[in-house]
């Protein structure tokens, strides 16, 4: 989102310099058009020429109410200039030479420039505007680097917790299961019945323990009679 953000921003801030750039150049055109003298028919010739100049600025821009005010003000000297012609054209009979090669190279220099002097307005504008996105990506790679960072020191942190949960449950499980353990053992050997046999031959003993050990652990352990003493087995 950031990205498509800054892109239409740019564009924006381009179109808008480049917008700014030809309202400069207008303005140059049409003033020196509204600043010529008209007294006498040769500075009418000359202020003649100019509008060419103020009208090709003014078409360059886009519609709107700046357009629209450039427009009025040419075609008021426009008006201007008509009426000094009319008037100096009665007063003097002849009509004097105008040098319109002059005026045409004139005019022509004028425009080299400004559109020269637009070019580098834009030129430095796009080198702003590269410098602010350069700098706005340093930042969100910072931005991103960080939010990374900050995501992983909270994942290893949450393996831990979950590592420490799962150990203290086994040792607290394995505790529990040695004292259960401990405890059958502790209950069985309590009850231990002890049988002593002391026959040679094969011994049938039945043993009915459910009256005293009903539900309770219990060995049973046999003492045999063996040829170097005594073997007890636990049953």
């Amino acid at each position: 989102m950031l990205v498509a953000e800054t892109a239409i921003l740019v564009a924006a801030a381009e179109e808008a310099e480049a917008e700014a750039a030809l309202a400069t150049v207008a303005e140059t055109a049409v003033a020196a058009y509204e600043a010529a003298p008209v007294t006498t028919l040769v500075q009418v010739g000359t202020a003649e020429g100019l509008k060419a100049a103020a009208d090709a600025a003014v078409t360059a821009l886009a519609t709107g109410a700046a357009k629209t005010a450039f427009q009025v003000r040419v075609t008021t000297k426009a008006t201007a200039i008509a009426a000094a012609r009319t008037t100096l054209e009665a007063a003097v009979a002849p009509t004097p030479t105008i040098d319109y090669a002059a005026i045409a190279a004139a005019n022509a220099t004028f425009i080299a420039q400004a559109a020269a002097k637009a070019a580098a307005d834009k030129a430095a504008a796009e080198k702003v505007i590269a410098d602010k996105l350069a700098a706005e990506k340093v930042i969100a790679d910072k931005l991103a680097a960080e939010k990374a960072a900050a995501e992983k020191v909270i994942a290893d942190a949450k393996a831990a917790a979950e590592a420490k949960v799962i150990a203290d449950a086994k040792v607290k499980a394995d505790a529990e299961a040695a004292a259960v353990v401990a405890a059958i053992k502790k209950v069985a050997t309590a009850n231990t019945v002890r049988i002593n046999n002391s026959s040679k031959n094969s011994t049938k003993v039945n043993l009915d323990l459910a009256d005293k050990y009903f539900g309770a652990f219990v060995y049973v352990e046999v003492r045999t009679k063996t040829k170097t003493g005594f073997s007890t087995t636990r049953l």
